[in-house]
C-alpha cells in the first residue's frame, strides 16, 4: 500500500520553517524478512532511514539506523533494499527533510516485504506421508507456502510430490515408487516468501 506524508507543515511559511524535520512510521517485521521500499520526495537531500526493533521515541535520536538512503535530486525517486531483518517486532521508518522551500517537504513510499522460510524434514515418512516443518526463522508457523519434494534417483532429482503448508507444516504424499532409505529434497515457494530448500536422507515406509 502506498503511504504519503510531509516532513514540513505547509501552514508555516519560509524561512520560519528552515531546518531539520522528521516524519516517522512503524512497520512490523519478522526475523529474516527482506524489505524493499520504493519511495520519492520533493526535496533533494531528503533521507529515508530504517531503525531496528526496540527503537522508541526516546531513543531514536541517538540510535544508529540499519539502513539509510538520501535523495540525490529534486523530485527524486529511489529504491531502498534492506538486509534481512535480525529481529521480530516493530521497526521505525524515518523520513528526514533538511531543506525548506515554498512547497514544503512531501514524500511517499511503498514497502514490499518477503518472508524468510525454514524447512525441516523428518527422518521417517510412514505410509509415504512426509511431514515437512515450515517455519519462519523465529519459529513462527507459516501457511500458504507450496512445498515440493524431490527424490535423488539414478543421479538426478525427480519430483515425488507437493503440498501447501498449513499451521506450520506441509504433509506431502510421496509417489508410489518412492520407498526405502532415500535422499529427499524439499523446496518452498510462494508469493511474498523467499525461496528455501532443505535435504535429508529419509526412510520411506508403506
Amino acid at each position: 500500500m502506498r503511504e504519503a506524508g510531509t516532513t514540513v507543515d505547509p501552514a508555516f511559511a519560509c524561512p520560519a520553517r528552515d531546518g531539520d524535520y522528521f516524519s516517522y512510521w512503524r512497520l512490523h517485521v519478522v526475523k529474516g524478512d527482506v524489505l524493499t521500499i520504493d519511495w520519492g520526495a520533493q526535496q533533494k537531500g531528503t533521507a529515508l532511514s530504517l531503525f531496528p526493533v526496540g527503537t522508541t521515541d526516546a531513543t531514536v535520536a541517538a540510535a544508529q539506523p540499519l539502513e539509510s538512503q538520501p535523495l540525490e535530486e529534486m523530485y527524486g525517486l529511489a529504491e531502498l533494499n534492506a538486509a534481512p531483518q535480525p529481529r521480530t517486532g516493530p521497526i521505525v521508518l524515518q523520513v528526514h527533510g533538511q531543506v525548506c522551500d515554498g512547497g514544503g517537504g512531501p514524500y511517499d513510499f511503498t514497502a514490499h516485504v518477503r518472508h524468510a522460510v525454514r524447512l525441516r524434514l523428518p527422518s521417517r515418512a510412514p505410509g509415504r506421508r512426509l511431514t515437512v516443518a515450515v517455519r519462519a526463522p523465529d519459529g513462527a508457523a507459516l501457511a500458504g507456502v507450496r512445498v515440493t519434494v524431490q527424490v535423488r534417483r539414478h543421479g538426478a532429482w525427480r519430483r515425488a510430490g507437493s503440498a501447501k503448508a498449513s499451521h506450520g507444516r506441509a504433509v506431502v504424499r510421496l509417489a508410489a515408487w518412492v520407498h526405502g532409505r532415500v535422499r529427499l529434497r524439499a523446496a518452498a515457494a510462494g508469493s511474498g516468501f523467499i525461496g528455501a530448500s532443505a535435504a535429508r536422507t529419509v526412510r520411506v515406509q508403506g
